[in-house]
């Protein structure tokens, strides 16, 4: 058996080393109802598998040992957002939601979680050619009674579930799935079949290109809900929506005069051709005639914005943001190349990532209490990456969001008053005596008679 494994590693290898090259992130979900997985490395969130490292310390311990079985269910296309989607993961008593049969499965057994690994299937894929003889494929649950297998060697079982993609209910076609895994594993059982099950799809692509993991917003330039714009393929950018805010100060700050104006999402309406890029710098600039405002009645507006990032040493570095507006129906300049800034934070991170942001807003850099007309910039939903884009689509995103939080902070300070209160009980506690003031340990003992 350890010779066989040695010539599957040899065999895959090359294979894997190249899927990898075009991985796609794919969840995979492991349980065992006899073997335990704890000698499988744990894997920690934000960190990714590659397809060797799946096949040497994952794949390859499950068939070491003569007579144990490898279920693999696959479908076509599967991500981590489908389960904070579809598996109502929010509800402290949940049951699975979509995911209600291979819940139950990872929580009764021995069971691993791999977040996201490069191309399982490919895996998957190379070592059906070594299992030559000894690979069965299931669709339904009848088929598992007629499947011959011998209690001495080991199989490599394919459940390739129905398609989820091209459904409208996607999460009916899931749920449908689960029911099927569900069906399989109890024919298996059935059986005394032992096994360890694998639960992956084939990509990770969804038909949502925008989405949202945690705090990061991973986009692909296909089927944008929002703007994106894609410069010669090294620098994206998207957002949900800009608006400009223009302010005009009244002697009662609360009176201020405040005009809304709203970027169009239609690509024709927008410019980026001044937009340049290099090793180092990148240059993006944004521009549009067709800018409109439901606060006023003059309501075209010419609105141009500029970021320009600087690529150093150990991470990239947006400066320089600038912004005008310009009424287009009385060609009133309102702000002409008006320096922002970001107040006391800054737009930088690791070269390898794209930045985020779910609230973005960029103030006026050199605002005093006499500036007259100013505006603000603000993004719902900004994602840059001026660097470093691969395979079409953003890197990780880096969160604008700080280490403290104001979540955090509320549970900081309480935590630092209590503490304050509790150290000082404790001294004052500590400062205690007895009174000893009209004792004299060499002289008579006082007494006191309280006879009447």
């Amino acid at each position: 058996m350890a010779n066989m494994m040695m010539s599957t590693i040899q065999t895959v290898v090359a294979f894997t080393f190249l899927a990898v090259i075009t991985a796609d992130k794919v969840p995979v979900l492991m349980w065992s109802q006899s073997r335990p997985l704890s000698d499988l490395p744990q894997t920690y969130a934000g960190n990714s598998i590659d397809g060797q490292t799946f096949l040497h310390k994952y794949i390859s311990p499950l068939t070491s040992k003569q007579g144990h079985n490898v279920v693999a269910f696959v479908q076509d296309k599967l991500h981590m957002e489908d389960f904070s989607k579809y598996a109502d993961v929010y509800n402290p008593f949940s049951d699975g939601g979509a995911f209600k049969n291979i819940k139950t499965l990872m929580d009764d057994h021995f069971s691993v979680n791999l977040p996201a690994v490069h191309s399982p299937k490919a895996v998957i894929d190379g070592l059906m050619k070594e299992f030559k003889g000894r690979v069965h494929s299931v669709t339904s649950p009848e088929h598992v009674s007629g499947l011959k297998i011998e209690k001495d060697k080991s199989y490599l079982i394919m459940v390739l579930l129905p398609s989820t993609g091209q459904e409208k209910n996607e999460e009916r076609a899931i749920s449908k799935n689960d029911e099927k895994v569900g069906e399989i594993v109890k024919a298996l059982n059935k059986r005394s079949i032992e096994y360890t099950a694998l639960f992956t799809g084939e990509r990770a692509e969804r038909d949502t290109k925008a989405t949202f993991k945690g705090r990061h917003l991973l986009e692909t330039p296909d089927n944008v809900t929002g703007i994106f714009i894609n410069v010669t393929g090294e620098m994206y950018f998207y957002s949900r929506g800009i608006k400009v805010v223009v302010v005009q100060p009244m002697a009662d700050k609360a009176n201020d005069i405040r005009t809304v104006i709203e970027f169009p999402k239609e690509k024709e309406f927008l410019r980026y051709n001044e937009s340049s890029w290099s090793n180092n710098t990148a240059m993006f600039q944004l521009e549009t005639s067709k800018a409109t405002s439901n606060t006023t009645t003059e309501s075209n507006f010419n609105v141009m914005f500029r970021f320009t990032a600087e690529k150093r040493v150990d991470r990239w570095v947006a400066v320089n943001f600038t912004l005008s507006v310009t009424n287009t129906t009385n060609n009133k300049v309102i702000v002409d190349e008006q320096d922002m800034s970001l107040k006391d934070t800054e737009m930088a991170m690791p070269p390898i990532f794209s930045y985020h942001c779910s609230d973005l807003t960029l103030y006026p850099k050199n605002m005093t209490k006499e500036s007259k007309e100013y505006a603000l910039l603000k993004f719902d939903g900004m994602q840059f990456q001026p660097f470093g884009v691969r395979n079409d689509q953003f890197s990780e995103a880096w969160d604008c969001v700080g280490f403290f939080t104001i979540p955090i902070w509320m549970g900081l300070v309480p935590v630092g008053i209590f503490t304050v209160i509790l150290f000082v009980g404790m001294y004052m506690i500590s400062q205690l005596s007895t009174m000893d003031r009209f004792d004299d340990p060499k002289g008579k003992t006082i007494t006191v008679n309280v006879n009447e």
